[in-house]
């Protein structure tokens, strides 16, 4: 006697589904696309965090609200020490001194081009970051006057790169 193919069938769609479904969420919540999910910074805040690869990266809201994912990785030579400068609210290259905006832009020094960014969402408090956007040269965007200067001490040097 023939046993009937279709409950079989079912359970087996059903159990790979829930497979599925587990392998798609990572410890921390968020969906395995994602790169990290972090808390939102404040207006005006930027904060070193490392996604979960361990790449460093600096997580902004900027003071018109607009939040960015930035790398923390110089262009010009990728193992120098990334800084967030609180006087001049820039990311920087501390041992040479190139000068990047809260987006990546490129302000001065010797990079070579403008920081990587990411892609995210915003999901209620939090931001979920998603893949890695290649910067495709340097910004020609207007010097901006320079308020403070960190060259002197007042880093706020990424932990990645602390010994």
């Amino acid at each position: 006697m023939k046993r009937p193919l279709l409950p079989g069938l079912v359970l087996l769609a059903l159990g790979m589904a829930a497979a599925i479904v587990a392998i798609a969420i990572q410890d921390d919540g968020a969906p395995a696309r994602s790169l990290g999910k972090f808390d939102v910074p404040d207006v005006g805040v930027t904060e070193p965090v490392e996604l979960v690869d361990g790449r460093p990266v600096f997580v902004s809201t900027d003071l018109g609200g607009a939040v960015s994912v930035v790398a923390a990785v110089s262009t010009h030579l990728p193992g120098d020490q990334m800084g967030w400068c609180p006087e001049s609210r820039t990311i920087e290259d501390v041992p040479h001194g190139g000068r990047f905006d809260v987006k990546g832009r490129y302000l001065s020094g010797p990079g070579t081009s403008d920081l990587g960014t990411y892609t995210v969402e915003i999901d209620g408090s939090s931001l979920v970051v998603l893949s890695f956007i290649e910067p495709t040269g340097r910004s020609d965007i207007p010097y901006p006057e320079m308020t403070g200067d960190c060259a002197h001490g007042g880093y706020e040097i990424h932990p990645y790169y602390e010994d």
